[in-house]
């Protein structure tokens, strides 16, 4: 029973530790994509390209604030100014790209589609979980587990109760991180920002943008 219930264990640590990296790999995406499309906006002239840079800054600044708010009740809200940037990122792509299409033009539209895509990749990884029959058998498993383990004790009358002590620490640690790492905005265990982070930074100073 109990190698059966550290087997089950280890899957779901796996299953969680997989979201987990896909959360952060899907961050340093997002991270890359926000700051080539803003490369690529400074690089054409015009009055378009010049705002699309700068909504591009508050973009990066808005996904940064989704990635690192520790409120579930504030996603909404970021989604919602999310789409909104993105649509007024779009539209003034759209005369831009029909007025000079021109290979850089159509690179910004690329590096911007590029980007868009990104933050849907973000927020699917953000919304994923462990599957919820992994947590629920593991529970029940455990309990049978430690009851059986019990009742063993009992007939033998040996009651090692340091070795049973330690077993219920290891595997109450084990529990707590799989709830750890199955909640991405809350715990000891969190997404660093760090690359969105360093790609406002590249920005510069408002006064040099």
């Amino acid at each position: 029973m109990f190698a059966l219930l550290a087997f089950t264990l280890g899957l779901t640590i796996s299953f969680a530790q997989s979201r987990y990296e896909a959360r952060r790999d899907a961050v340093v995406l997002e991270a890359n994509t926000i700051g080539t499309a803003w490369l690529r906006a400074k690089a054409v002239a015009g009055p378009d390209a010049a705002a699309i840079a700068a909504l591009i800054e508050q973009y990066a600044q808005v996904r940064l604030n989704y990635v690192r708010t520790p409120n579930v009740g504030d996603e909404p809200m970021l989604l919602a100014r999310t789409n909104a940037l993105q649509t007024e990122i779009w539209q003034h792509l759209t005369p831009l790209v029909q007025q000079a299409p021109t290979p850089i033009s159509a690179s910004l539209m690329a590096s911007l589609n590029d980007m868009i895509d990104a933050s849907l990749s973000n927020r699917f990884a953000f919304d994923s979980r462990t599957p919820r029959h992994l947590p629920i058998m593991l529970l029940c498993g455990a309990l049978l587990a430690i009851g059986a383990l019990g009742f063993q004790i009992g007939l033998s009358g040996q009651r090692p109760l340091a070795l049973v002590a330690l077993m219920l620490v290891m595997w109450t640690g084990g529990l707590l991180l799989i709830v750890d790492l199955n909640r991405p905005r809350i715990g000891m265990v969190v997404v660093d920002p760090a690359p969105l982070v360093w790609t406002i930074q590249g920005f510069g100073p408002p006064s040099t943008r």
